[in-house]
């Protein structure tokens, strides 16, 4: 949402004001000026315009009558006192004006003028209410949160419902910390232990009174905070709506924010209220806890997640026959809960819709003696995609490859490692597993040639051991004739956790990468796709980041658990600001990673 601030004056002198009007870099004072932000903001964006008090700039009129013409979409920030003229209403509207975002932070007229600092100031701006709703403007209001009225906002909202039933929406700001208000802090500035319960109480009172109570994004809360509140955090709804998130260089994540399900859309809490009253009363959410609320409100908003792929995932056995550097299971003494299958059926009647994708995993799912009774109980599922990761050992016997497509899987997902032999067996530590895997495919094209309906995927981990082979890697897949490729780095957990001479560097991935995929050109059938990669490493690598998956399988103690992208990363200092991580297109970096390698190569500043 582009802010637009045209106005350093202002006609009150609030004392929790967080604007400093000598920051000049902050305002704009041409024409031409706000044009050129306007062109960087999508046209469906609400403009929102700013001060100071926007009323006081010569700019106002001009600006928007060029966003009437653009059909540009406005609300004026303002504290509406210029507006107790009836005919300068009038003017503003004529020019286009339909929004407002009026502040009035408490109902009684002297604790509002204290707060204001402007004697007379509540009386003229109620009357500047009462004229913008008059000439049909659509009037919301902003209450600042500060410890001079945190008490009485149950009251505010009570008196503005009976003293403008016009007005729908209150909007409850946490007081930024900064100019004004960090002048006079320690009496100023509340603690949130005190905030959420006074804001509880005062959001439960607007929605009794069918009112629509708002928090804010950046001058809001950390949605930990927020329980039971998350429906009115502008914060969530965007996430849930797919809109851009907001965010500010002044917040910081806390310590215990790698532990919160939410960490994945919030950037914290601003560093001066950390400063002033330390993360005391800030806690963690559990993740599944944040999946049931997200849940409950994509249902309330009849919100769909058409980006995420939903994957049923049934491990069929603990062991495997090769022995990967870098398996983030274990290998050969992997001990995980394989899925009966009773429990395979018990999942699918738990799913709320037919699944659409089931994958057969492991350990190596080939070594289940029954595995063609869970490929048939997929298909008879309705699914559309039936898919087996394997490491291509007994799909190498062109008899059983033929027998377990023939009971309905039609994806296949063999890991290979290496473009030859060497590095493939050096990798899998298992000699010969790169000849069967090429037999697998030989076996796996024929049936393909024969009509049998299937999709042949290859996927790479990549480790210090192959990241000089990707390129030859990509060729190979080429000759092959496969229909994707993946990669994905090492994660630094199971084999590899302790074994940093297997874990690449990120940035050494990205460049190794980046020369394998410029050898695709326009006609390649071959799609690459990369997982685990924060695309600020690579601009050039964004075409190939995968496709997000949310994956449903039983847990080590036999219970249904989800798992998305976010689970172990995290994010870091370059990532506060970063629009990447709040539009969903980056997941973060795994948690042993970065307290190991640290966040020196991570930023797009460092790329630009």
């Amino acid at each position: 949402m582009p802010l637009l601030r045209i106005a350093d004056a202002c006609n009150q002198n609030c004392v929790f004001c967080g604007v400093n009007p000598e920051h000049h870099q902050d305002f704009i004072t041409t024409l031409d000026e706000a044009r050129t932000v306007l062109r960087e903001s999508p046209q469906e964006e609400m403009v929102e315009i700013s001060g100071g008090e926007p009323t006081l700039s010569p700019l106002l009129v001009p600006l928007l009558l060029e966003l009437r013409r653009n059909e540009r979409q406005v609300s004026l920030q303002t504290n509406a006192m210029w507006f107790a003229t009836p005919v300068r209403t009038k003017a503003l509207v004529k020019a286009g004006l339909k929004r407002a975002f009026v502040s009035l932070h408490n109902h009684n007229a002297a604790r509002s003028d204290a707060l204001t600092r402007t004697p007379g100031g509540f009386e003229k701006t109620l009357i500047g209410i009462d004229n913008l709703l008059a000439a049909g403007v659509d009037v919301s209001l902003n209450l600042v949160m500060t410890r001079w009225n945190l008490g009485d906002m149950s009251d505010y909202v009570r008196f503005v419902h009976q003293r403008f039933p016009k007005i729908q929406t209150l909007v409850f700001s946490n007081v930024n910390p900064f100019f004004n208000a960090w002048k006079v802090k320690d009496t100023l500035i509340p603690h949130v232990r005190d905030v959420i319960p006074a804001l509880r109480d005062a959001v439960l009172t607007a929605v009794g009174l069918g009112l629509t109570p708002r928090i804010p994004d950046l001058c809001g809360l950390p949605p930990c905070l927020l329980r039971g509140l998350e429906a009115y955090s502008d914060k969530v709804e965007n996430y849930v709506r797919g809109r851009t998130l907001p965010n500010s260089s002044d917040h910081s994540l806390l310590s215990v924010c790698p532990s919160c399900g939410w960490q994945s859309i919030c950037d914290g809490i601003w560093q001066r209220y950390l400063d002033l009253h330390g993360e005391q009363g800030i806690e963690p959410v559990p993740a599944e806890a944040v999946s049931q609320t997200l849940d409950t409100l994509r249902q309330r908003w009849k919100v769909s997640e058409p980006t995420r792929a939903r994957v049923l995932d049934w491990a069929l056995s603990e062991g495997c026959t090769n022995d990967c550097l870098f398996c983030n299971e274990g290998g050969r003494k992997a001990k995980r809960h394989t899925t009966s299958l009773d429990e395979a059926r018990s999942l699918l009647d738990q799913e709320v819709e037919p699944p659409t994708w089931i994958s057969l995993g492991g350990g190596e799912p080939t070594l289940h003696p029954e595995i063609m009774d869970y490929a048939k109980l997929a298909n008879e599922s309705g699914a559309k995609r039936i898919s087996v990761v394997s490491n291509g050992v007994k799909l190498a016997d062109p008899t059983f490859a033929q027998t377990l497509l023939g009971s309905g899987v039609n994806e296949v997902r063999l890991s290979l490692h290496g473009s030859n032999a060497a590095i493939h067996d050096a990798i899998t530590r298992t000699p010969g597993s790169f000849a069967k895997l090429e037999q697998a495919l030989v076996n796996l094209h024929a049936l393909k040639g024969q009509g049998v309906p299937l999709q042949l995927y290859l996927l790479c981990v990549v480790c210090q051991q192959n990241l000089e082979d990707l390129p030859s890697l990509v060729r190979l897949a080429r000759t092959w004739q496969v229909d994707h490729l993946g990669f994905h780095p090492a994660e630094p957990i199971g084999l590899a956790e302790n074994a940093w001479e297997v874990v690449p560097r990120l940035d050494h991935v990205a460049a190794s990468l980046e020369t394998a995929v410029s050898t695709l050109d326009a006609e390649t059938s071959l799609t690459v796709t990369i997982d685990s990669l924060p695309p600020c490493l690579s601009e050039k690598l964004t075409p190939f980041l995968g496709q997000r998956m949310t994956i449903r399988k039983l847990d080590q103690a036999g219970d249904l658990a989800e798992e998305d992208e976010h689970r172990r990363k995290v994010y870091g200092p370059p990532c506060t600001n970063c629009e990447k991580r709040f539009t969903g297109h980056c997941e973060g970096v795994f948690h042993a990673y970065a307290e190991q390698i640290g966040w020196d190569e991570f930023g797009w500043k460092s790329k630009r």
